[in-house]
């Protein structure tokens, strides 16, 4: 979310309202990701336990690419280069 200053926290992945909004600058982010539903992702926070909102934060995901080691040698594309495609892992 573009701006925000406060991170939503609720108590389930379908409770409809948070019991705890917390300023981002006291946040040690990023946080991790302890489970996945949909919508909603497990964190840990002051050693408890609390769901986010996906679509109210931000996440980076690693790549799993299948690159051969002549194509990486050769080449300055990578998976992880974005628009890359099927033209950097042949």
């Amino acid at each position: 979310m573009t701006g925000a200053t406060t991170l939503n926290l609720y108590d389930g992945p379908d409770a409809a309202a948070p019991v705890r909004q917390v300023a981002l600058r006291d946040v040690a982010l990023p946080l991790s990701i302890e489970e996945k539903q949909p919508g909603a992702l497990r964190v840990m926070l002051d050693d408890k336990q609390y769901w986010v909102r996906s679509v109210e934060v931000r996440t980076t995901r690693g790549v799993n690419a299948k690159c051969g080691a002549i194509v990486q040698a050769s080449s300055t594309q990578s998976a992880a280069t974005p628009g890359a495609g099927t033209r950097a892992c042949k």
